[in-house]
């Protein structure tokens, strides 16, 4: 890969942050976490990437990341780890245009000379791997949207409407740097527990090595699956929700059969956005989790009562209280005195401990919706398709990512497992929904 060149000192006093000299800044919320967390076994990394309808001009993807840069001063950050806490420190490194590896979504060193994020390139491909205490999907996506606006503005093509890309001739707003949890912490607002009581169905199998991991593909039609929904009279994030449940369900009912296992509630989290419930235009993380159940021991549940459970779950938890309170209880978590005073090495040994034994045996899987991608027709016309992976875990060995383009809807689903189960029984589910699919293994080319 040829190197980038660029002027460090035109870029530096944007670079810094909202002032200019201030080098060190706090970390948000879902930063502090992820950032505890983050280790080789538990990468907590996302990918997503577009799949162009033409090869990638590497050396003008450099000038367009160079040229973009400037325009996301909050991503040009390491995190330094103090004793107490770790902080964001600027870091005005170039990040390099990597091809791609044997596998996806590889663990980020977190340290002060390390950034966050990564460039992949392969064929026809752009992708990024971004480590979640960065940002979310929704900052994800709006970074690799604007370095494809930038490529192509490049490669002399017209942009005719910038409104869900940013323009890198315009500068970042403040509001952009925020930390929106602490801008809707509520003090009077109660602490609300999110104890389920029994633990989830999680797939029993094997993990494969730290690093080891393989993803399916599923393609299939906006339309059909916008019309199935209708039927269902949910969403369609509601509806393959529903699946990704009854498919659970299915596995751990045959699984069960020789009853030397008992039967487990299925928990889902589903991801959600929360600049569509909360004002707010933060790069930063800005997603909190709803998580519909069903118990299958209470008795034979149809797909068509599943998804009536997970509509339910979906309407009355998505509304400003649910996610104040949710603010309110993991703010007061992190604020505590105990969390105040403990060095960071003895916070990071617990959050790992707390993530085996007290948050993910709680659900059975996460479903990201990054949505319906809209992009101006001028690029609309050079793009074939997006999709994003949800990096999986030990406890949580399959996840479901989802993205949708113009009429492809992908679901990956990424394992630490060897067997596609998961995603070989929803399609089964969409089958026998007459929803016409495409399964393949994933690949990057």
């Amino acid at each position: 890969m040829s190197d980038v060149i660029v002027d460090k000192n035109a870029t530096s006093k944007i670079s810094l942050g909202i002032i200019a000299n201030k080098r060190k800044y706090k970390l948000d919320n879902a930063a502090e976490g992820f950032s505890l967390m983050s280790s080789r076994k538990i990468p907590c990394v996302f990918k997503i990437a577009c799949t162009l309808k033409e090869k990638v001009d590497v050396k003008k993807l450099h000038k367009a990341l160079a040229n973009i840069l400037p325009r996301f001063p909050y991503f040009r950050v390491s995190i330094k780890k103090g004793f107490i806490w770790g902080k964001w420190i600027t870091n005005l490194s170039i990040p390099e245009i990597m091809p791609v590896g044997q596998y996806t979504n590889q663990y980020i060193p977190i340290g002060r000379k390390k950034l966050l994020y990564r460039i992949l390139v392969n064929q026809n491909r752009i992708a990024i791997e971004c480590h979640h205490s960065l940002t979310d999907g929704h900052g994800g996506l709006i970074f690799l949207n604007s370095l494809i606006a930038e490529y192509f503005n490049i490669k002399k093509t017209e942009i005719d409407n910038w409104e869900n890309i940013f323009n890198s001739k315009k500068e970042p707003d403040f509001q952009e740097f925020e930390n929106a949890f602490d801008q809707h912490y509520k003090r009077k607002v109660k602490r609300k527990s999110t104890r389920f009581g029994k633990k989830s169905f999680n797939i029993p199998f094997k993990t494969e090595p730290p690093g080891v991991i393989h993803t399916s593909k599923v393609t299939v039609s906006v339309k059909e699956v916008k019309q199935k929904a209708k039927e269902f009279n949910v969403s369609i994030t509601g509806f393959l929700s529903a699946l990704y449940m009854d498919s659970l369900k299915t596995i751990q009912e045959d699984i069960c059969k020789n009853k030397t296992r008992r039967m487990k509630p299925i928990r889902l989290n589903v991801p959600v956005n929360l600049r569509r419930v909360l004002p707010s235009i933060t790069m930063r993380n800005f997603t909190l989790c709803v998580t519909p159940n069903i118990d299958p021991k209470k008795k034979q549940l149809t797909l068509k009562e599943i998804v009536l459970q997970v509509n339910d779950c979906l309407k009355n938890k998505i509304i400003p209280e649910t996610f104040y309170q949710m603010i309110a209880r993991n703010t007061r978590s992190l604020s505590s005195p105990i969390m105040q005073i403990a060095p960071f090495q003895v916070k990071r040994f617990f959050a790992r401990k707390g993530y085996y034994f007290f948050r993910t045996p709680y659900y059975g899987g996460i479903l990201t919706n990054l949505g319906q991608i809209t992009l101006p027709k001028s690029l609309t016309d050079r793009i074939d398709n997006y999709d994003i992976v949800i990096g999986p875990g030990p406890v949580n060995k399959v996840r479901v990512g989802v993205a949708s383009f113009e009429n492809k809807l992908i679901l990956t689903f990424s394992r630490v497992i060897k067997e596609p189960i998961l995603a070989e029984v929803f399609c089964k589910k969409l089958g026998e929904q007459n929803v016409d699919f495409n399964l393949e293994p994933y690949k990057i080319s």
